[in-house]
């Protein structure tokens, strides 16, 4: 968000807590000894008009009301949810009570990602499972895939997979800094309509794969892992069928 805090824009937050400070941005944490929580703050900042609105992570079905009503007059809203993944998202506001129509008209795009270690250059050695972790891939991640299929397979003869081994340059730790994983559905008018059809999420995100070319998370795990920079021991949980 401090990427859109230009000066010009009014941008107000409620975080609990405010964990970093940016400038040209009004941010507001609760503070329950003046009676102020995250739904009262939420309609305080509302009154306000803010061009950009970005609650922190809402947890209850107030909450989701208020943050889905400050979408709905016109704020670009920016905010979290508690998911595992883009598919999830739908399901989890269902149970909060935002019904699909709202999903369907006020959702522009939905993003999950993931902090994942990166190897250290220094030390990072070839993984010696290079072929079990190829065929894991295609099974798994490219099972539709002939042209990445063939790409794995003559990388895994090519060019190894890595796992760490740790040196000084790492402090022994054979990581050294993070990158992200990520996976980003658009809310197209196509899936805005299966939105209000009341579309399964793994549904609408296979529809986005196909149609889309939208990338999954264990895609971009799967590509970066084949590029050496991560370890498959550090992505196996995003690689589950």
């Amino acid at each position: 968000i401090f990427a859109l805090a230009n000066g010009q824009r009014n941008i107000m937050t409620i975080e609990d807590p405010v964990e970093y400070r940016f400038e040209n941005i009004s941010q507001i944490e609760p503070n329950t000894t003046a009676g102020i929580d995250f739904a009262t703050g939420l309609r305080a900042i509302m009154r306000m008009d803010p061009d950009i609105f970005s609650p922190g992570e809402f947890r209850d079905a107030e909450e989701a009301q208020i943050v889905f009503q400050g979408a709905a007059t016109g704020h670009l809203t920016l905010t979290t949810l508690h998911t595992n993944n883009v598919a999830q998202t739908f399901s989890r506001l269902d149970f909060l009570k935002i019904g699909r129509d709202k999903q369907g008209d006020l959702i522009r795009l939905v993003a999950s990602q993931e902090l994942v270690p990166l190897l250290c250059p220094h030390c990072r050695k070839p993984d010696p499972r290079g072929r079990e972790i190829a065929e894991r891939l295609i099974q798994i991640v490219f099972p539709n895939r002939p042209d990445l299929r063939a790409a794995i397979t003559k990388a895994q003869g090519m060019t190894p997979f890595f796992h760490a081994e740790g040196c000084p340059a790492c402090h022994n730790l054979g990581v050294k800094g993070r990158t992200c994983i990520a996976e980003l559905l658009h809310i197209s008018p196509d899936i805005s309509r299966m939105l209000r059809k009341n579309a399964d999420g793994e549904e609408i995100v296979d529809y986005a794969v196909r149609n889309h070319g939208m990338m999954t998370l264990a895609e971009a795990a799967a590509r970066k892992l084949c590029r050496g920079l991560i370890s498959y021991d550090h992505i196996q949980h995003l690689l589950m069928s």
